[in-house]
């Protein structure tokens, strides 16, 4: 998945993520497309989260979308913010706004997720974890479209060992307003 659209084919995505553990964080992030051996995306965000009480969190933070290669014009600047509920189900709230400019205008994004993560126990020396969501999206002239965008159920397979995890994961994007049905998979290895 690219911020401007949907890129077919085999991607490397690499994530830097630092955390200070002061409720500051940041991370860099890059697309790969191994079709046109070359990166058409590079992601910079900054966040502040806070802890309001033990199951509700909030966050604000910036993020600069680079576009190397020009598809989806040069740069794009957005403020997020959300609300992190954690209880019975996690509830995860977002608020996208883009920044306007050259011809790109303002617009909002507006996101929800409830998912539940179910410990298995251990499997083969490793502490496994499943967690189902379901996600779903409304925009209001982002990147010029307003509507209802997607439903998307989801399942994670995550497997720890000490501080390295192995995170295995499949969603199916339900489009809707002329945004596309996608299955999108993937792995990655966290420490």
């Amino acid at each position: 998945v690219l911020h401007g659209g949907m890129k077919e084919g085999p991607v490397n995505q690499s994530l830097v993520n630092i955390d200070f553990n002061n409720g500051f964080s940041g991370f860099i992030w890059q697309n790969f497309d191994f079709d046109t051996n070359r990166t058409n995306e590079i992601d910079l965000y900054a966040q502040y989260k806070h802890q309001i009480s033990k199951d509700l969190s909030a966050r604000i933070a910036f993020h600069r979308f680079f576009f190397p290669g020009g598809e989806f014009g040069n740069y794009d600047n957005a403020i997020r913010t959300g609300l992190h509920y954690s209880n019975l189900v996690d509830v995860y709230f977002d608020l996208t706004q883009l920044m306007a400019h050259d011809e790109v205008p303002n617009g909002t994004r507006y996101y929800v997720k409830f998912s539940k993560t179910i410990p298995l126990g251990k499997i083969g020396g490793l502490e496994a974890s499943v967690t189902p969501s379901i996600s779903a999206a409304y925009i209001d002239n982002f990147y010029s479209d307003t509507g209802y965008t997607q439903t998307t159920p989801g399942l994670r397979l995550k497997l720890n060992k000490g501080k390295t995890s192995f995170n295995f994961f499949v969603d199916q994007q339900f489009g809707e307003n002329g945004f596309q049905d996608e299955t999108i998979c993937g792995a990655f290895v966290g420490y």
